[in-house]
């Protein structure tokens, strides 16, 4: 019965992303000049596994069927890595020595993901746009 009033009743949705991507990263650039910058692009496939859960953690129902699947799509990210050797350049040479990173640094992406079924019958589109910023380390 729908009364159309709220329900007391907590739902969590979990979405647990995976994917496999072909990286190409233009270091010429950062290698050959002063220019510490390195762009990027990543494209691949992405199969995302989603489901829902009541208070107590079993999966919820909707209309007799188990509120879970997966989903199928792809991806693209562009983005930009900044070397931050310049900064300290004795703190970046002990970190290759002791550790094997040439590279530290920082990014910022944007990925778009695209994760709407390929085709899929009864799937949840769950693409979307995100932007993502971070430190790296290339070994």
């Amino acid at each position: 019965i729908t009364t159309g009033e709220r329900s007391d009743d907590t739902t969590t949705f979990r979405l647990l992303p995976t994917s496999v991507s072909a990286v190409y990263r233009c270091t010429y650039l950062a290698d050959n000049t002063d220019v510490p910058l390195v762009p990027y692009a990543k494209l691949g496939l992405r199969y995302d596994f989603w489901w829902s859960t009541k208070d107590d953690g079993s999966v919820s129902e909707v209309g007799g069927a188990r509120a879970s699947g997966q989903t199928a799509g792809w991806q693209t990210v562009v983005g930009i890595s900044l070397r931050a050797e310049a900064l300290d350049p004795g703190a970046a040479h002990n970190l290759a020595v002791d550790f094997g990173v040439e590279h530290p640094g920082f990014f910022a992406e944007m990925m778009w993901a695209d994760v709407s079924g390929l085709g899929q019958e009864h799937r949840l589109h769950v693409g979307d746009v995100t932007w993502s910023a971070g430190i790296n380390f290339e070994y």
